[in-house]
């Protein structure tokens, strides 16, 4: 690389006729320079520089690690890039050429598709009646004080409650309710399935009944009676007190009074 170099000033000595030394018009006249420039100092060449260059035509030429995707043109769809995997953190994916995937707006949802609880299995209540078997338990009903609330013709088809406690609440025209009743919704009204027509009382006796002979009336006389031997302590027969006098075949002949 050449430079030339003249220099500002002139100097008026006339020169002194010598050749093999510099002259006062050698002065005056212009000089190359030659040698070379680095490259760091604005010389041409080869550089060595870590990361990718990147100009705006206004500044300086620096190195950068990374090169903004908005800076790369024809930089290519999905289907194009690297076949590892990826890892999607944001954004959306539109088009319908996306196989297995499903939008969240389907999951648990209408014409869509069942999710699976804690335990790998579909909840109830993604599952319909008609398979559960058409009654779904909700729990136990006071009667008395209609807790929970439940409103004449208001309800979802096959949902039961038992009642817990006995009470008269009107529910869609029915005002007995019993322990153990059911209060069941038919997709009208509510209606009651009775569990407690079991027998209340036996001879004005509750809960595990005892009878004695005494409890039981028309007991009937000896001849209706086990036709087996029976020992007879007391009492009379037609009037007549019972003695010592006993029957040897098993039948009264007389009886005499002691």
């Amino acid at each position: 690389m050449a430079i030339t170099v003249k220099h500002k000033f002139v100097s008026a000595i006339p020169d002194a006729g010598d050749p093999t030394i510099v002259q006062p018009s050698n002065w005056n006249d212009s000089h190359d320079l030659v040698g070379t420039v680095p490259v760091a100092n604005g010389g041409t060449g080869a550089a060595t520089l870590t990361g990718y260059v990147k100009g705006n035509g206004t500044a300086n030429m620096t190195a950068a690690s990374t090169i903004p995707n908005t800076d790369v043109t024809g930089l290519g769809t999905m289907s194009t890039q690297n076949s590892n995997n990826i890892s999607v953190t944001g954004g959306s994916i539109s088009g319908t050429t996306v196989s297995g995937y499903i939008p969240t707006t389907e999951k648990a949802a209408a014409l869509g598709v069942a999710t699976l609880d804690a335990g790998g299995t579909v909840p109830l209540s993604q599952i319909p009646a008609s398979i559960q078997g058409g009654v779904s338990y909700q729990g136990t009903w006071n009667a008395s004080t209609n807790t929970p609330t439940l409103s004449n013709g208001v309800g979802t088809k096959g949902y039961y409650y038992v009642v817990s406690v006995a009470g008269s609440t009107n529910l869609d025209g029915i005002t007995s309710w019993n322990v153990g009743d059911w209060a069941i919704f038919n997709g009208t009204v509510w209606q009651k399935v009775d569990n407690t027509d079991a027998v209340t009382s036996v001879n004005g006796y509750t809960g595990t009944v005892v009878l004695t002979n005494t409890d039981i009336s028309g007991f009937g006389t000896m001849s209706t009676q086990n036709a087996n031997a029976v020992a007879i302590t007391g009492g009379t027969i037609n009037g007549t007190t019972i003695g010592a006098t006993t029957a040897t075949t098993g039948a009264f002949t007389t009886a005499t009074a002691s």
